[in-house]
């Protein structure tokens, strides 16, 4: 009953949450680190999907979505090409305020969820923030990875504390249950020796009683 309770533990879908904006903001910075290229893409894709429509329509069919999709490619390469610098400076920015962003949304989310583990990996978690808005090394998903380490070893240093914990619980509840066998015992025997004197008191009380009964009433009355 004065035992400790178990420590916190860590467990593998506490962290899961975490991760998955861990994956997100990883996953847009590396969309807008590689914006040179997606740029470009998205341009193609958005120009078939308006352009071809509207070419069908007024046309009649003649002009439609082929034709399209070959002036939208080849648009689309030149614009690569022509607004290369264009691209690559705006998704430079945008995956730094996006890593910015994302650090600042994942350490606000373990501070409230799990600030112990901020004690034992500020350095690490910092060292994520500073990967990320790295041009281009900002690519490796160093936010998923980093978080991923540190909620690893987490679990498995608070899982091993919390096996520990089991192991000296168990422990402390046979050592209370050997005590209590102890002391019933003891208890036990105390009363069995108390009766023992009772009984022997008792015993001896019968005896003189039985003693003054075997004395003749002459003896009695000369006495």
């Amino acid at each position: 009953s004065n035992s400790k309770p178990p420590p916190e533990t860590m467990t593998g879908g506490g962290a899961l949450n975490v991760l998955i904006f861990c994956a997100v903001f990883d996953a847009l910075r590396l969309f807008f680190n590689m914006f040179w290229l997606f740029g470009p893409v998205l341009t193609v894709i958005t120009c078939n999907a308006v352009i071809g429509g509207w070419l069908e329509k007024w046309t009649l069919g003649i002009l439609g979505a082929k034709t399209a999709a070959a002036a939208c490619t080849a648009a689309g390469g030149t614009l690569g090409v022509v607004g290369f610098p264009i691209f690559a400076g705006f998704g430079v920015i945008m995956a730094i305020a996006v890593g910015l962003f994302g650090w600042m949304t994942v350490g606000l989310i373990i501070m409230i969820k799990n600030p112990r583990i901020l004690k034992e990996n500020a350095l690490q978690f910092s060292s994520s923030f500073l990967v990320s808005e790295l041009p281009l090394i900002g690519s490796i998903p160093a936010l998923t990875v980093i978080v991923w380490r540190m909620y690893h070893v987490q679990i498995k240093k608070e899982t091993a504390a919390l096996r520990k914990y089991e192991s000296e619980h168990a422990a402390s509840l046979q050592e209370e249950r050997r005590q209590q066998a102890v002391e019933f015992m003891r208890a036990r025997d105390m009363q069995i020796a108390q009766i023992q004197e009772q009984e022997a008191a008792n015993d001896e009380l019968y005896s003189q009683a039985a003693n003054d009964e075997e004395i003749p009433d002459e003896e009695r009355e000369a006495a």
